[in-house]
């Protein structure tokens, strides 16, 4: 059929099943576990006490055999045909790095859940969670969700010198396949959405690493690593920028909820205290390119920090 691997990001909890059901049949399954002990039928399952999803998928990649490998998440349900045409757009644009596959909550083939997004002049991805109506199979976008996606299997699993493929294990959750995808694009290679390549997201809340804490620490962490790993020097604003909304929202928490303020900061601390590291995996540049840009309307960035500085309101205390 397809020479394709696809590898599953575990924690623990059973959706995993529903996953594994909806993977055609002649493909490679490799799911990486954090339950200690547990084998899923017909799949190769390794273990890791590392509860990082980022972790995860780069040891599934050192193992997998084909030439095309599927990152899934332990939530989603493919529909039928989906690996396959993300391996139609693969092969058909040899100058495509990665392709994601268009996502919608649940089993409403009405509500999207990602259909890929776009760099925006404050360094934080839009994601205007629209169907292109081009006719176009496939579409190039900044980045996409990596609750299914698909990538060459001669990115992985080791990073060049530069660091350019594979992903970056101290994103830990967030950002890890944006940062992933804009690699690619430095590399040369594209990231598109893949239309017709369509799957059902659920929400595993035994995930384990989706704490509050962990939300806004890493929220912050990853998009200002993100940022200085990647940008070039006509866009040099945009790291600037992207600390100054998050400092503005910090101290706005400071209202709201403080331990939230003080998670934002530890993560910008964190970039502070690991800048040197940080820089060092800048990569060098084949071609000047610059990230997608869409800029959505003044009233979406209002209506995004009312939605953030309220989500704590309507979930009560923070973890």
């Amino acid at each position: 059929m397809m020479s394709v691997s696809v590898v599953i990001c575990h924690h623990k909890g059973d959706l995993i099943l529903d996953t594994i059901a909806t993977i055609p049949q002649g493909v490679e399954i490799i799911v990486v576990t954090s339950e200690q002990g547990r084998t899923f039928p017909g799949c190769l399952t390794y273990h890791t006490s590392l509860n990082n999803p980022a972790h995860k998928r780069n040891i599934g990649a050192y193992w997998a055999k084909g030439e095309f490998i599927a990152f899934l998440d332990d939530d989603v349900e493919l529909c039928v045909g989906c690996l396959e045409r993300m391996v139609e757009v693969l092969r058909r644009d040899l100058g495509a790095g990665i392709v994601y596959a268009t996502t919608f909550l649940d089993d409403d083939d009405d509500t999207i859940d990602s259909a890929g997004g776009f760099m925006t002049k404050t360094g934080f991805i839009y994601e205007p969670n629209v169907i292109s109506s081009t006719g176009l199979d496939a579409s190039p976008v900044f980045a996409g969700k990596s609750a299914v996606c698909m990538v060459r299997a001669k990115h992985f699993p080791a990073p060049d010198n530069a660091g350019i493929v594979s992903f970056d294990e101290d994103f830990c959750i967030y950002g890890e396949e944006s940062d992933l995808s804009w690699r690619l694009w430095i590399k040369g290679y594209s990231s598109l959405q893949a239309w017709q390549a369509r799957a059902f997201h659920h929400t595993n809340k035994d995930k384990g690493y989706y704490i509050k804490r962990n939300i806004h620490f890493h929220g912050c962490k990853n998009y200002l690593m993100m940022l200085i790993k990647n940008v070039d020097a006509a866009h040099w604003y945009l790291p600037v920028v992207n600390a100054f909304i998050w400092n503005v929202t910090a101290f706005l928490f400071l209202f709201r909820n403080p331990r939230v303020s003080l998670w934002i900061w530890e993560g910008m601390w964190w970039v502070l205290r690991n800048f040197k590291a940080i820089w060092r995996k800048r990569a060098l540049r084949r071609m000047n390119n610059a990230p997608l840009f869409r800029d959505p309307p003044c009233v979406y960035y209002v209506n995004r920090l009312r939605e953030y500085l309220t989500h704590q309101l309507h979930h009560g205390g923070a973890r």
